[in-house]
């Protein structure tokens, strides 16, 4: 139940038909706005534009029956209710259509203004329309949002946290393991560059023997993810669980320490004497 102004408050975009006006009072036809998703469901190809819905009751003449309310307009569908689940289809009346239902008003105030100086005005223009009415539960839409979203917010950052130190142990462990078998290459290096290998063909040759089992990891791994990512599907809503930028740019970042660990000992080992090399055994 909303007043003709809501829609703007909330820029919620009329797609089809008109909103409400003051002139949308009880006593006239029933009338009402639908969102997309319930037209599009209802009446596909069609024109939700006069069309009736009903979904309330009166009492007429000792007994129930259904409120049948024309629909005037179509509205862009939001999340009115909820955010964390998936999102009902909604159905709008005019509130001065509503006069004989008993409910709490909620005010809705789009403002540029903080809320610290707004609230008193506010208190200000409702004691002039009626000093019984009491102002209470006053909040920002940011205050509202954060209310429903704190935990999901809160898992979230968690699991980044979890993420970037899986992230950062995956890279020590293997900069600490490719360059100590680096290091251990060094009096090969001494042979082969006694023999006449020039120094960059053997640091090309060692970051090559390093990279290949990392290569090959990170294929398994990526498959890996791919595949479980699957299976966290179902524990996520509307969101994708395979983000391709996410798993290039992690396996990107490990390849670029794979290559670092690997470049820095392979080159220090390149350009050694060799006979400091072959006394290093």
């Amino acid at each position: 139940m909303v007043s003709p102004e809501y829609f703007d408050t909330y820029s919620v975009d009329i797609l089809e038909g008109r909103g409400f006006t003051e002139a949308d009072r009880w006593g006239d036809d029933p009338i009402a706005l639908v969102d997309e998703t319930l037209a599009r469901n209802r009446w596909p190809g069609e024109s939700a534009i006069g069309k009736q819905v009903t979904f309330e009751k009166v009492m007429r003449d000792g007994s129930e029956v259904d409120v049948w309310r024309t629909v005037v307009g179509v509205v862009r569908h939001v999340r009115h209710y909820e955010l964390t689940t998936t999102s009902r289809i909604e159905v709008y009346t005019p509130l001065a259509q509503s006069a004989a239902w008993g409910f709490t008003s909620y005010v809705s105030i789009r403002a540029d203004s903080d809320l610290a100086s707004l609230v008193p005005r506010v208190r200000t223009i409702l004691a002039d329309l009626d000093p019984e009415v009491p102002l209470w539960h006053v909040r920002t839409m940011e205050a509202v949002i954060d209310a429903e979203l704190g935990v999901q917010r809160a898992m979230r950052e968690l699991f980044m946290i979890f993420a970037a130190l899986t992230l950062l142990l995956g890279a020590v462990g293997i900069y600490s393991v490719v360059s100590h078998t680096t290091a251990m290459r060094v009096r090969e290096m001494g042979v082969r560059i006694a023999l006449g290998g020039a120094p960059p063909r053997m640091v090309a040759l060692m970051m090559r023997d390093s990279l290949t089992p990392v290569l090959f990891g990170l294929a398994v791994g990526m498959v890996r993810a791919i595949t479980l990512g699957q299976v966290l599907g179902s524990l996520l809503f509307e969101v994708q669980p395979l983000q391709p930028a996410v798993l290039v740019g992690s396996a990107g970042l490990l390849l670029a320490v794979a290559a670092l660990s690997t470049w820095i000992p392979a080159r220090r080992a390149a350009w050694v004497e060799p006979s400091r090399a072959l006394r290093a055994d």
